[in-house]
């Protein structure tokens, strides 16, 4: 698990290497299954083989390899995913959801239209996606029993693929495996959650201001900016701490803003 560049972007040979990972996270399912549903004394038998089989992929780096992984794809997501199209091109929008089988159940979206085209490479990316996010999860469960530090990487990347994959797959599996780095703690999560929206709304600002201020008068930039400033005062409403806490690191920006 050394190069990521053998999984992605599809290829004969990636599609291979593919095929062999999604092996490793339906044997992982298995064991989840069995230990789900067998009495106590039945998991005696396979419990240091299981051990064994976490410890092994722990140590070849199978996470960071994910990790990495996940980085690459969500290039991609950016770029080609649902969230990259204009409520005002809905003639024109292309939903990004494939219309092939995967290998895995929780790939396929249960509301792919039928005539919204999709690509073999964007079937592939969410196969891919659901892969990255399937493993680490798969193994949070496994290792349940042993205590999890907090990983601040992943979850700043699952919530950025989640703001990218609404209405797909990859949404509802982003959310399980932030759900398992809470300890399904729903609150916890929801706290998560609404603290990267809130920063990622105040880069965009920044970002948007930075526009705005190059182009005076431009009407659709100003738009853009109230709508931004709009989505952070509902979200501020509903966490006054949060926003006392996450603006601080903005103040500069804000006290421009209010001034131009």
């Amino acid at each position: 698990f050394k190069d990521e560049t053998l999984i992605y972007p599809l290829s004969n040979e990636t599609f291979s290497n593919y095929a062999l990972l999604r092996s490793v996270e339906l044997l992982l399912f298995v064991f989840l299954e069995k230990r789900t549903n067998e009495k106590e004394q039945e998991k005696k038998p396979y419990t240091a083989m299981l051990d064994g089989i976490v410890s092994e992929l722990e140590s070849v780096g199978i996470r960071d390899f994910c990790y990495r992984l996940l980085e690459k794809l969500i290039q991609h997501w950016k770029e080609h995913g649902p969230s990259t199209f204009s409520r005002n091109l809905v003639e024109n929008r292309r939903v990004w959801l494939p219309h092939v089988p995967l290998i895995s159940s929780s790939a396929n979206p249960p509301n792919a239209i039928m005539n919204w085209p999709s690509s073999i490479d964007d079937a592939y990316v969410i196969a891919c996606t659901d892969l990255v996010l399937l493993i680490p999860q798969h193994l949070l469960e496994l290792e349940r029993r042993r205590s999890q530090s907090r990983d601040d990487h992943w979850i700043q990347k699952l919530c950025q693929l989640a703001s990218l994959s609404q209405g797909c797959s990859a949404y509802r599996q982003c959310k399980k495996l932030l759900l398992a780095f809470c300890h399904n703690d729903e609150a916890k999560y929801k706290i998560m959650r609404d603290k990267y929206k809130m920063q990622d709304l105040l880069q965009q600002l920044v970002h948007k201001y930075l526009i705005v201020s190059r182009e005076v008068g431009g009407h659709q930039q100003l738009t853009e900016l109230v709508d931004v400033l709009v989505s952070i005062t509902k979200l501020a409403l509903v966490r006054p701490d949060m926003w006392r806490d996450v603006c601080s690191t903005y103040t500069t920006w804000l006290l421009r803003l209010a001034c131009y």
